[in-house]
């Protein structure tokens, strides 16, 4: 079976399905929200190389997911502030370390974030009315 770009979107609704249900836990636990968030972001930008066709490329720094996606679609420039957030969390909350520790403030900020990217890849990719299971 083929990846396509709705295997890719269905997989980031899943994250942002626990994005929401953190949020309902009073954003608890913080580190593993933001870096749901991040991975909101990094399948639609791999959703939106998919449903252009574009070579995948493995890694999950979202700037430079971003950059290739620039070399044909300028108007995901508006996300590059929030990719930056959002880089923050794609694999420090994953391990142990010294004190990673995100605020409530740094929760609602990659929320936010999270839904920007999530918003310009459907809009993009034509999903904004399309539920996905």
């Amino acid at each position: 079976m083929a990846i396509n770009h709705i295997d890719w979107a269905i997989k980031a609704e899943n994250d942002w399905k626990v994005v929401k249900l953190i949020i309902a836990n009073n954003y608890d636990p913080e580190d593993i929200l933001c870096y749901h968030c991040h991975q909101v972001a990094e399948k639609y930008l791999k959703a939106y190389l998919h449903y252009k066709s574009l070579q995948q490329i493995p890694i999950h720094d979202l700037l430079k997911l971003l950059d290739k996606i620039l070399s044909i679609e300028p108007g995901f420039s508006i996300l590059r502030s929030k990719l930056k957030i959002l880089n923050l969390y794609g694999v420090r909350p994953k391990y142990p370390d010294d004190y990673f520790a995100p605020l409530k403030s740094d929760c609602e900020e990659a929320i936010g974030a999270s839904k920007a990217v999530r918003k310009v890849c459907r809009k993009f990719m034509k999903l904004d009315k399309k539920k996905l299971k």
